[in-house]
């Protein structure tokens, strides 16, 4: 537990995260800072259902354990987000 002290970033790709849920459900919280966000928040309907793969979307960083961000980043995001974790 006392690496997990400090405050930590990981980037990673689709195939661990996909391979990550396999093993557990995930509570994802949908970031977006631009226009992307409007495609990326319908994974969250019927159509795409991430329900079905245990991913069950929060609307508070407390609660999620992967935040998924769209749009573009910088320095004032960067901030926001070492804040949350």
């Amino acid at each position: 537990m006392e690496k997990w002290k400090e405050k930590t970033v990981i980037s990673t790709t689709l195939n661990d995260l996909s391979n990550w849920s396999r093993l557990s459900s995930l509570w994802p919280l949908l970031y977006g800072t631009s226009c992307c966000f409007i495609e990326f928040a319908s994974l969250i309907g019927s159509r795409f259902d991430f329900d079905r793969y245990g991913l069950v979307p929060r609307s508070s960083p407390r609660q999620a354990d992967l935040i998924l961000t769209a749009g573009n980043s910088n320095n004032e995001n960067g901030a926001l987000f070492s804040e949350i974790i």
